[in-house]
Order: structure tokens, then C-alpha cells, then sequence
């Protein structure tokens, strides 16, 4: 008979509590949710920091990947016009 006692006073004691302890937590609740929003807001604002710093990179190494390759490509161009002008060379009499 004890054992049903406890839930039962559990129970009632939450339904006469609550009206008392609720008004108190209210304020603690609402200070932890601004909390939450502020941190949040100031995540974002991190978070597109950073991806916008790593947008950066990514175009800055794709800008050197095109211009080594621009190099490359020029440079083998100098190396045939090169090698033309030394087989006309020793064509020509």
C-alpha cells in the first residue's frame, strides 16, 4: 500500500508546486533562450566569416592553377617557335 502512496504524492505535489515554481523559472528560462539566440547569431556571422575566407582561397588557388598552367602552356609554346627557328636555320643555306 506504501508503494502507491509515493507516485500519488509525487503527482499531487508537481500539481501544487507548479503554479509557485513556474512564475520563478520563467525568467531563468527566458535568460538562457536569449543566451541561445545571441550565440546563435553570433555562430552564423563566424560561420560565413569563414566560408567566405575559404571562398577566397579556393579562388586565389585556382587562379594559380590556371596561371602555372598558362605558363606551362606558354613556355612549351616558346620551346616550339624555338625549335622552328632552329630547323629553318639550318634549312636555309
Amino acid at each position: 500500500m506504501i508503494q502507491h502512496r509515493v507516485p500519488i504524492a509525487v503527482g499531487v505535489g508537481a500539481v501544487v508546486l507548479t503554479p509557485i515554481i513556474l512564475p520563478l523559472l520563467k525568467p531563468v528560462a527566458k535568460a538562457t533562450i536569449k543566451t541561445g539566440v545571441s550565440l546563435l547569431e553570433k555562430t552564423k556571422g563566424a560561420l560565413a566569416e569563414t566560408v567566405e575566407v575559404f571562398g577566397d582561397i579556393v579562388a586565389e588557388a585556382k587562379a594559380e592553377v590556371a596561371a602555372e598552367t598558362q605558363h606551362k602552356s606558354n613556355l612549351k609554346a616558346g620551346a616550339y617557335s624555338q625549335q622552328e627557328l632552329n630547323t629553318n636555320k639550318s634549312a636555309t643555306p
